[in-house]
């Protein structure tokens, strides 16, 4: 039997992060259902020097709308923890909450791509979703979430386990 179609989030944070993080995962919550977070991983920033990021993913239900309308609520979310958009790509955020996997739900678009491409290229966004969905197989790839983790294996260099971060998102949800 294959696995459950998940819909997963990512989410990131590295300005005051366990503070937004959880405020963003409380509304996701509310606006969405959040039925599982992965740990949560302290990693070393991409871009400009700025301060290390809080990464993890939600596993959440899916609601009675489509991916498009899912990506503007959580653009509403980071807005109300204070994002700002439109400087550096990779530069530090309050809150980065992305919709990488719709289930069997493959999109090619302007405003989304469902499954995000990063997923096989970042770790910290790999691993995550591999704890929440590792069995499952998005569309278009010919490997689980778990085997794209792996390759991963030994974890780059700082990415570690934040274990309080990861006790206090998740009694949110218990």
């Amino acid at each position: 039997m294959p696995p459950p179609a998940p819909l997963l989030i990512a989410f990131g944070a590295n300005l005051d992060p366990l503070r937004h993080l959880t405020g963003g995962l409380r509304r996701l919550h509310q606006q969405m259902g959040v039925e599982a977070v992965s740990r949560v991983w302290r990693t070393r920033p991409l871009g400009p020097p700025q301060p290390d990021y809080l990464n993890g993913a939600a596993l959440c239900r899916p609601p009675r709308a489509d991916p498009v309308a899912v990506k503007g609520w959580l653009r509403r979310i980071e807005a109300e923890e204070q994002r700002l958009r439109g400087g550096d790509r990779y530069g530090p955020r309050t809150l980065d909450l992305d919709l990488v996997i719709w289930g069997h739900c493959a999109l090619d678009g302007p405003e989304l791509r469902l499954p995000d491409p990063e997923i096989a290229h970042r770790a910290f966004l790999a691993v995550p979703l591999a704890e929440l969905a590792g069995a499952f197989v998005p569309p278009g790839w010919e490997e689980s979430l778990a085997r794209a983790a792996a390759r991963f294996h030994p974890l780059p260099e700082g990415m570690v386990v934040d274990e309080a971060a990861t006790a206090q998102l998740r009694a949110m949800i218990a």
